[in-house]
């Protein structure tokens, strides 16, 4: 959910894949994953009800 993954530090920690499931989430909070995402530089994708983001 979106209150784990706003603790994650992107600048500290760089997975180079990260996959969010979303299905759940209001559409804000997908919309803060997505921005949280791109800014830190992963591109990112939808598939279903997951993000996947890729460094």
């Amino acid at each position: 959910d979106w209150i784990v993954f706003e603790q994650l530090d992107l600048k500290r920690y760089r997975p180079g894949m990260i996959k969010v499931e979303v299905g759940a989430l209001p559409a804000a909070e997908i919309g803060q994953v997505v921005v949280k995402l791109k800014t830190a530089g992963y591109q990112v994708g939808f598939q279903a009800e997951d993000v996947w983001a890729f460094a």
